[in-house]
């Protein structure tokens, strides 16, 4: 698989903050791993989810760009104090992050006419990375799957019924063939 210059280990660049590095690094991180599990290429998006151009009207929605056969929009952060407990705040930073994607997801539904599904990849310092996404798309991608691989727990937001689950097991859970079935 081709490496593109984004996907690449970033230089330290002394203007880049170290949180934006290593937002920088955990979408490249997150981007090879979906590679890795798809065989696929899941690219970092360069501008860091704002890549637009045309006047505007063409747009790459969320922070890493998977293939076409798989329309997620996938928004990455890695946050140092960011806890499962933080869902349960009004103000919860977590359920903000959900809004931006599931925002993306919305445009991207609209402007590319496709039926996309928004996913939050997040982790803390010193965690496993976790994926929040629909109740329904989540249940759907692991129907026929061992119940065993993936813990997960949903939650109820005012929106969607949401679940989080760790990154690593539910890609171990779900096949790559299950997620492109869903899609078609």
């Amino acid at each position: 698989m081709e490496k593109f210059a984004w996907q690449k280990k970033p230089h330290r660049i002394s203007n880049m903050s170290k949180s934006k590095s290593k937002g920088y690094r955990f979408e490249c991180e997150t981007a090879k791993k979906l590679s890795d599990w798809s065989g696929m290429n899941f690219v970092r998006v360069p501008a860091s989810g704002a890549l637009r151009w045309n006047n505007d009207e063409t747009w790459i929605y969320g922070d890493v760009l998977p293939p076409a056969n798989i329309p997620i929009v996938v928004e990455c952060k890695f946050h140092a104090n960011i806890s499962l407990e933080n869902l349960l705040r009004e103000d919860s930073k977590i359920i903000e992050w959900w809004k931006q994607c599931e925002a993306d997801s919305e445009r991207a539904n609209d402007n590319l006419r496709i039926d996309s599904q928004p996913v939050v990849i997040f982790r803390r310092n010193q965690t496993p990375s976790k994926i929040m996404m629909r109740e329904e798309f989540f249940q759907d991608v692991m129907f026929g799957t061992e119940p065993d691989l993936v813990r997960a727990f949903a939650f109820y937001n005012m929106g969607p019924n949401l679940v989080v689950a760790d990154l690593d097991s539910f890609l171990a859970g779900v096949t790559v063939d299950r997620m492109i079935e869903y899609f078609s």
